[in-house]
């Protein structure tokens, strides 16, 4: 059986798994992630979340930006280690890089600066909230904070996925 979607064992993408620990008592909950290439761990962070949560979904939202910008910071690394710059492949040689990345944007043909990653969660609910569109008043506040990670899943450059707790 497989355990984790297939796209988690590429060499060439950064995937992040995130989780949370929710402190019901008003005290800030714990939250870590992993940024894996293929499954090899590269990056990882752990400790007390920067707010306070008013639920698990929330605290498990919060730690799932936390790991975009953690996924994302470390695909830029993997690109380069993997892959030709863009940039580097589609400039024009009589070029120098400076000049050739002064101009408007409209006159770079070929570039395309996106990393995809893929980000492993095990929270059901956190997931619901950022594929509904709509939802009660009550949870607004935590679209409002899912709306950074679903505006890159609109995009296409982050796809997230859910893995059961027991099996991340």
């Amino acid at each position: 059986e497989e355990v984790w979607p297939g796209e988690v064992k590429d060499h060439d993408r950064a995937t992040v798994w995130t989780d949370s620990s929710f402190a019901p008592q008003g005290e800030k909950s714990q939250g870590a992630l992993v940024v894996t290439t293929g499954l090899s761990p590269i990056f990882w962070q752990c400790g007390v979340q920067s707010m306070v949560s008013t639920s698990t979904a929330e605290c498990e939202l919060m730690e799932m930006m936390e790991g975009s910008i953690a996924a994302f910071s470390v695909g830029e690394v993997i690109h380069e280690v993997f892959q030709e710059h863009p940039a580097e492949q589609s400039r024009p040689r009589d070029l120098s890089f400076q000049e050739y990345m002064s101009r408007d944007d409209n006159d770079r043909e070929g570039i395309q600066k996106t990393v995809k990653a893929f980000m492993c969660v095990d929270n059901k609910a956190a997931l619901q909230i950022l594929k509904q569109e709509g939802g009660s008043w009550r949870t607004r506040h935590l679209r409002v904070r899912a709306a950074a990670i679903k505006e890159k899943m609109t995009e296409g450059i982050l796809h997230v996925h859910h893995v059961p707790g027991k099996k991340q």
